[in-house]
């Protein structure tokens, strides 16, 4: 049977993801941590789907990753609404394996800009 968790345990675990991964909105989109709050408001606007018996998973992890890891890159939550709606498990892990790369990427990119001190 799959996992699932409360709305204050998927709360927990996508700002431990973030935190682990270095994972941040872009200045001034959004909170530095993912509240209860703001997870009901990404449900209203259709960011992530509604809890299945009672309860969130990894889908609803896996949406809340793609919907950091793009306000990363400075997407409107309209757009990302646009990106995210409809996909299936496999397409979000793929989302999160490339949008991990991706900002590695460019922080490797931002600390080999940076001069030495």
């Amino acid at each position: 049977m799959p996992e699932t968790f409360s709305l204050e345990e998927l709360s927990e675990r996508i700002n431990a993801w973030c935190e682990e991964h270095g994972i941040a909105p872009a200045s001034g989109q959004a909170g530095d941590v993912v509240s209860e709050r703001s997870i009901r408001y990404y449900r209203t606007l259709g960011l992530i789907d509604a809890p299945e018996g009672g309860g969130y998973g990894e889908k609803h992890l896996l949406q809340l990753t793609a919907v950091r890891l793009l306000q990363a890159q400075g997407l409107p939550l309209r757009r990302i609404r646009e990106l995210l709606y409809g996909r299936s498990l496999p397409e979000l892990r793929e989302i999160r394996r490339r949008g991990l790369a991706e900002a590695q990427t460019a922080a490797a990119a931002v600390r080999v800009t940076l001069p030495a001190q």
